[in-house]
């Protein structure tokens, strides 16, 4: 198992889909920064770049991958049947008023502000080779090396 496996799988185990927070990112930043660092032996002392140590794993970064997760959901429902469970729980509307205040960010807000950022169309997650391609930005050599 790779320090990729542990990182990505433990940490964004349930946070991938969900909204989340400024600082909850930072913190998550903070903490995958910590284990490469970690396991290469480096402390803060070292002064070395995030960015070169991130190059020596040959990682993306964890915020990247997660929208990669949602985005490879997105399209896996789309593409799904019509009644299945997933779809129809993505095509569910609540009649209920949303509490005052400034409203949490849902999942389906989430990939459509992330769509638009890509450039992506509503057609796009049909095509499943095309899709595949597009969303799979990150960690380059997860799938040249298997």
């Amino acid at each position: 198992m790779s320090i990729k496996d542990i990182s990505h799988s433990d940490t964004t185990c349930g946070i991938v889909w969900g909204g989340m927070l400024a600082d909850h990112l930072e913190a998550l930043h903070a903490m995958e920064m910590r284990m490469l660092r970690w396991t290469q032996g480096l402390t803060g002392l070292d002064r070395v770049r995030n960015d070169d140590v991130r190059s020596k794993f040959v990682v993306a970064p964890i915020v990247a991958k997660m929208r990669e997760a949602r985005l490879r959901w997105h399209g896996h429902v789309l593409r799904s049947d019509d009644n299945s469970v997933a779809k129809s729980a993505m095509n569910i509307t609540v009649d209920e008023r949303r509490p005052r205040g400034r409203p949490k960010t849902r999942w389906l807000d989430r990939i459509e502000e992330e769509m638009r950022l890509l450039k992506f169309t509503d057609e796009d997650p049909c095509n499943r080779g095309k899709w595949c391609n597009r969303t799979r930005n990150a960690d380059p050599c997860s799938w040249e090396h298997g």
